[in-house]
């Protein structure tokens, strides 16, 4: 089935269930729940617009460049739930600084606590895989570290012997990646992924874009 079969089908879907509760972003197409799309400002609606243009487009690169406090983290997730409702993803892959990790689940818990949020990271290997298998089976989203990146790219790649496609791969702090010769660089695009999305502040972006611009679309914005 095509993307845009995908989304029409999703509309449709809706369309048949009532949508009274749910809210264009934007008039992007994309629907949100109007209680978390109400609780959201003008520019992060843009933000989310935004990543689901790109989505609908077939670009299957982007970054959002928002100064630190802006809510990058809040645009990732309201665009997951409604993607998720929508059910045009299934496997989402977030990889971030170990620092960030306890704030990404806090805030998963906050907007969207229906959601499947995994973590591959911690001492346990059989805690690690047993999450990683959960979330490749079903459907959700998966928080590693750039460490546990290049540690285990070729597991965060594959499934059951056989190479295994996400449907995101989305990189907070990406400004780890701006050299293409790094380490956490060569296993990021290493994992087979449709679409990738990195999210970092203005200025690591223009490093960012200028390094992987032909394969990325740069949104750079702020509170209006």
């Amino acid at each position: 089935m095509s993307r845009i079969q995908k989304i029409q089908e999703a509309l449709e879907e809706l369309a048949e269930h009532g949508d009274d509760e749910f809210i264009d972003v934007c008039n992007s197409g994309l629907l949100l729940y109007q209680e978390l799309h109400n609780q959201l400002y003008e520019y992060q609606k843009e933000g989310i617009a935004f990543l689901y243009s790109l989505y609908r487009d077939g670009r299957r690169g982007g970054i959002l460049a928002d100064d630190m406090g802006l809510g990058k983290t809040v645009q990732i997730i309201a665009f997951l739930s409604g993607m998720f409702d929508a059910s045009l993803v299934n496997h989402v892959l977030l990889i971030m600084p170990t620092s960030l990790i306890s704030t990404w689940l806090r805030e998963f818990v906050k907007w969207t606590p229906g959601m499947r949020v995994k973590t591959f990271h911690g001492p346990s290997k059989d805690e690690r895989t047993r999450n990683l298998c959960r979330i490749q089976q079903r459907n959700g989203v998966i928080i590693t570290t750039y460490q546990m990146l290049i540690n285990n790219w070729q597991q965060l790649s594959s499934l059951n012997g056989q190479e295994f496609l996400w449907d995101y791969v989305i990189l907070d702090e990406a400004h780890k990646i701006k050299s293409s010769s790094t380490k956490s660089a060569i296993c990021a695009r290493a994992i087979p992924a449709s679409n990738r999305i990195l999210l970092t502040d203005e200025p690591q972006s223009r490093i960012i874009y200028k390094n992987y611009g032909p394969y990325l679309i740069l949104l750079v914005k702020g509170p209006c």
